[in-house]
C-alpha cells in the first residue's frame, strides 16, 4: 500500500495541479457585467442603444457606398445630440498596399492644456460581405460613449476621437489623418479600437514604438487587466494589419485592443448587432475607458523610453519588466540550473544516463502535446477550448508517466533537473529570438527556484533536528 501511495503521489499531485489552473482559467476568463445607462463607468447598454442605431438595417457599408454615407450621418447626428461637435473631412489617399481614392473621416477634437494629443481611433466602414458590428461598429459606439465621459472630465492633454474611413480597403483613413491632418503631428499616443470576432475578453494585443509607459498606464488603470507580450510576438507573424500599423509608421507610440472569440463572424454576414455580446463590448469600453484615465494627464512630450515585457495575472495585475532584463534572467538561470546539474551528479542525486532520459521523456511529452493539439484541430467538430486544454495537459501527463516509466533510471529529481534544463535552454534561445514570448519559461523557472530554496531549507532543518536530536 505504502508502495503504491508512494508510486502515485507525483502524478496525483501534478493532476490537482491541472485542475486548480482550469478552474482558475475559466474563471479568469469571466466577461464583466453589462453596465446600464444610468452608470457612471463605461455602458456597454448605451453603447449597444448607439450602435443599433448606427447599424439599424444590418447592411454592409464599405467605403465609398451610400450605406456608409448613411451610417456616418447618422454618426454626426448622434454627437451633435449629445453635445459635441464632429468635423468631416473628405481627402483623397492611396493606401499602402495600392489602392487610392477618397475617403471621410470624422473627429472631434477636446482641446487640452498642452499641445499635446492623444488619439483614439475606430473605423466607420465594414468589407462588402458582412455587416461590420464588431468589425468595427462596436469601436465607433465606444468613441461616441468616450465622447460622453470627455465632456464631464478635465484633461491636461487634448484627446481626439477619430473615425476613420477605408480601413477595410487598405488603411486609407488613416493615412489620409497623417498626410493631411495637422492634428497627426501633435499625437503623443493612440489608442485603436478593433475586433476579429464577436465576443471574448478585450485584450491589449499589440504595441507600437517604444511601449513600457504605456503597459505602466494600462496596468494601473485597467479593471480587468488582459494581455501578454506573447500577442504582439504571434500578431507581427501574420499578414493582418490595423491603424495603428499607419500611426506606427508615422511614429506614434500606441495601443491595439480587440476581442477575438466567434472569429466565424468575422467579415461575415454573420456580424450582425443581434449576435454582437455585450459583455464584450463592456469589456472593451472599460479598457479604452482606463486608457483614456492613464493617458489623458500624462506627459506626452516627454514619455519615459524602452520597451517591456509584460503578461497579467488572472486579470489582477499586471507583471512587466525592461525587455532587456530578460535575457541577462535567462543566462542567469541557466547558470543556475548548470551548476546544479553539476552538484546533484557529483553528489550522486542524479547520473548523465538518468538525465538525458529524463530530456527525452520531456520531449516526447512535448511531441504528444504537439500532436493532440494538431489533431483536435483538424476535428471535424468543435470543442470548447477548455476541456481541449485539459485533455491536451491529461495526455501530456499520461505520456510522461509512460515514457517515464520505461527508463528505470529516470527519477523524480532527474526528471525534475532535466524538465528545468530543458527550460533555461529554450528560454534562452527565445530570449535572444522573440523576449516577449520568453516569459513563458522564465516564470515557471522562478517557480522551480523557489522550490530549491525550499526544499534546501527543509534538508537543514532536518538535518539541525538530527544533530540536536543526537546530543539529547
Amino acid at each position: 500500500m505504502n508502495r503504491l501511495s508512494s508510486h502515485w503521489r507525483w502524478p496525483l499531485a501534478a493532476l490537482v495541479v491541472v485542475l486548480l489552473a482550469t478552474i482558475m482559467t475559466v474563471w479568469r476568463y469571466r466577461l464583466p457585467p453589462v453596465m446600464d445607462e444610468n452608470a457612471e463607468g463605461f455602458s456597454a447598454a448605451r453603447a449597444m442603444v448607439t450602435l443599433q442605431r448606427l447599424l439599424p438595417d444590418g447592411r454592409p457599408h464599405p467605403r465609398g457606398s451610400p450605406e456608409l454615407e448613411a451610417v456616418q450621418q447618422r454618426l454626426v447626428e448622434i454627437l451633435e445630440e449629445i453635445g459635441v461637435r464632429p468635423e468631416v473631412r473628405r481627402a483623397e489617399a492611396c493606401s499602402p498596399f495600392g489602392p487610392c481614392g477618397v475617403v471621410q473621416n470624422i473627429q472631434v477634437h477636446f482641446p487640452g492644456e498642452t499641445d499635446e494629443v492623444v488619439l483614439f481611433s475606430a473605423h466607420t466602414d465594414s468589407v462588402a460581405t458582412g455587416p461590420g458590428a464588431g468589425d468595427d461598429g462596436h469601436g465607433v459606439a465606444i468613441l461616441v460613449e468616450l465622447a460622453r465621459h470627455l465632456q464631464k472630465l478635465d484633461h491636461r492633454n487634448g484627446v481626439t476621437l477619430l473615425f476613420t474611413d477605408g480601413e477595410e480597403q487598405g488603411l486609407m483613413g488613416a493615412v489620409a489623418f497623417v498626410e493631411g491632418n495637422p492634428l497627426a503631428a501633435r499625437v503623443g499616443a493612440a489608442v485603436n479600437i478593433e475586433a476579429r470576432g464577436q465576443s471574448g475578453l478585450s485584450t491589449l494585443f499589440r504595441t507600437a514604438g517604444e511601449d513600457a509607459w504605456l503597459i505602466d498606464a494600462y496596468a494601473e488603470h485597467a479593471p480587468r487587466p488582459f494581455t501578454s507580450s506573447v500577442h504582439q510576438v504571434v500578431f507581427e507573424t501574420m499578414p493582418h494589419y490595423t491603424d495603428l500599423s499607419v500611426w506606427e509608421s508615422f511614429g506614434m507610440a500606441g495601443v491595439d485592443f480587440a476581442f477575438i472569440d466567434r472569429p466565424e463572424a468575422y467579415h461575415t454576414e454573420l456580424d450582425r448587432v443581434d449576435l454582437l455580446e455585450p459583455r464584450s463590448v463592456q469589456s472593451q469600453g472599460e479598457n479604452a475607458l482606463a486608457m483614456l484615465e492613464g493617458l489623458m494627464d500624462a506627459d506626452l512630450a516627454h514619455p519615459p523610453r524602452g520597451h517591456a515585457g509584460w503578461f497579467d495575472v488572472m486579470g489582477l495585475f499586471v507583471v512587466r519588466w525592461p525587455r532587456p532584463w530578460t535575457l541577462w534572467f535567462c543566462l542567469g538561470w541557466t547558470g543556475v540550473v548548470v551548476g546544479r546539474c553539476w552538484t546533484q551528479r557529483k553528489a550522486g542525486a542524479v547520473r548523465l544516463r538518468g538525465l538525458g532520459a529524463g530530456l527525452l521523456v520531456v520531449l516526447v511529452a512535448l511531441l504528444t502535446s504537439a500532436l493532440v493539439a494538431w489533431g483536435l484541430s483538424q476535428a471535424p467538430f468543435t470543442l470548447h477550448r477548455w476541456p481541449a486544454a485539459g485533455l491536451v495537459l491529461v495526455v501530456s501527463l499520461m505520456a510522461m508517466m509512460s515514457i517515464g516509466g520505461l527508463f528505470a533510471q529516470v527519477s523524480v529529481s532527474g526528471l525534475h533537473l532535466a524538465t528545468c534544463l530543458f527550460a533555461a535552454l529554450t528560454g534562452l534561445g527565445v530570449s535572444l529570438l522573440w523576449p516577449g514570448v520568453a516569459h513563458l519559461l522564465v516564470v515557471p523557472s522562478l517557480f522551480a527556484g523557489m522550490g530549491w530554496l525550499a526544499e534546501r531549507r527543509c534538508r537543514l532543518r532536518a538535518a539541525t533536528w538530527e544533530i540536536g536530536r543526537a546530543h539529547v
